[in-house]
């Protein structure tokens, strides 16, 4: 089968990424100036992953001037912290991630040391113990051992312990509470700082793929945590739109709206993006064989309203047929031709706030490709 050069099944950074730099803007000036969290809303395949991916790889690759630690939480591990802590998910990767990318050290040796209880090295620094210490408080690992001397046990603070006619004893943790982890995060902070960070960003993507009822708890019980200036949150947040017709719909509006910056995503703002994503996917993927009509990014940008997904799929199935018909250039007799069945397509996914089935787009796409 002929390679789709346009991507839409994952999110796409430069050179492909284009026409978001107020988007990126808007992100740099409220978390590195301003110490403010930000809840990124949108429909859906509008982009929101392509700019959080973008805006984490500008980060990493210093072009921002300040040194900033960013973390990527994935949405598994948010749908299991919901249920459980949260705010120790959060620590627990903060600390793996400082141990083995900052301190460069081996993850197994954190595990080991905290789990197990083997290493008595005194040579460590007080950062690598400081921060072996609270780990050991939030590590999410379920914990047992024999004996009565439970202080030997890992894990965090219980509030309960047992001790068994077999001499084992048991420990239930709590969640940590919004004080402590804001005090913890004051010592992993002078541990970045220490190595030449002074800033964190907790990149949280994806949770619009979450039930609402689950982005709803998220932000009603740490709001608190989010609007700390301590640490910086980055949120990809369900739209409330989205969930309109649904009948566990909950009431996300006024906690989207209590975040102080709110970034809205809307589609591509020009026929001139358009224009540039062809330009770009046809050079990255090499493809020196077959071209697009001058101007014809005008009437694309017209049919798919500038709507990312669909913009990326007419242009993969005008790509294809051109192909499979040995011809070297797409027409725009083509593009017209399949601008009637587009639109259809995106009235209903406009009509749905956004959201469509997309299997059922997949299997009308799938008409085209012999």
């Amino acid at each position: 089968m002929t390679k789709f050069p346009f991507i839409d099944n994952e999110p796409v950074t430069p050179p492909i990424f284009v026409s978001r730099e107020n988007e990126l803007n808007f992100l740099k000036n409220n978390t590195f100036f301003r110490n403010e969290s930000v809840v990124i809303n949108g429909y859906d395949y509008i982009g929101k992953s392509s700019i959080v991916q973008t805006f984490r790889n500008e980060i990493l690759s210093g072009e921002y001037g300040e040194r900033i630690f960013p973390l990527k939480i994935r949405m598994t591990q948010f749908y299991h912290s919901i249920k459980t802590d949260f705010l120790s998910v959060i620590t627990h990767e903060l600390c793996a991630n400082i141990w083995t990318l900052i301190m460069g050290n081996k993850y197994s040796e954190l595990l080991e040391d905290t789990l197990l209880n083997v290493r008595k090295d005194q040579s460590i620094s007080k950062f690598e113990k400081s921060l072996k210490r609270i780990f050991k408080i939030v590590t999410s690992e379920k914990l047992s051992g024999t004996g009565r001397n439970t202080t030997e046990l890992g894990g965090k603070f219980f509030v309960e312990g047992k001790i068994t006619e077999a001499n084992e004893s048991h420990s239930e943790r709590k969640p940590l509470q919004a004080f402590e982890f804001m005090l913890l995060l004051d010592e992993l902070m002078e541990i970045l700082e220490e190595n030449g960070f002074n800033k964190i960003v907790i990149i949280c993507d994806e949770l619009n793929h979450l039930p609402p009822k689950i982005n709803f708890d998220l932000f009603s019980n740490y709001l608190n945590i989010f609007s700390s200036k301590k640490i910086i949150f980055v949120i990809v947040a369900v739209d409330p739109r989205s969930w309109i017709h649904d009948p566990d719909r909950v009431d996300m509006e006024n906690l989207i709206n209590s975040f102080s910056q709110r970034l809205d995503i809307g589609p591509f703002e020009s026929a001139e993006d358009v224009k540039i994503l062809i330009e770009n996917s046809l050079k990255f993927n090499e493809i020196n064989d077959l071209f697009f009509q001058e101007g014809i990014h005008e009437r694309i940008y017209e049919i798919t309203e500038g709507f990312p997904l669909f913009t990326v799929k007419l242009c993969n199935v005008a790509y294809y047929m051109t192909k499979i018909s040995q011809q070297e250039v797409v027409k725009s007799e083509l593009i017209e031709r399949l601008g009637i069945p587009f639109s259809k397509w995106i009235a209903r996914y406009e009509g749905n706030y956004g959201t469509m089935n997309r299997g059922e787009f997949e299997k009308f796409l799938s008409s085209y490709y012999k």
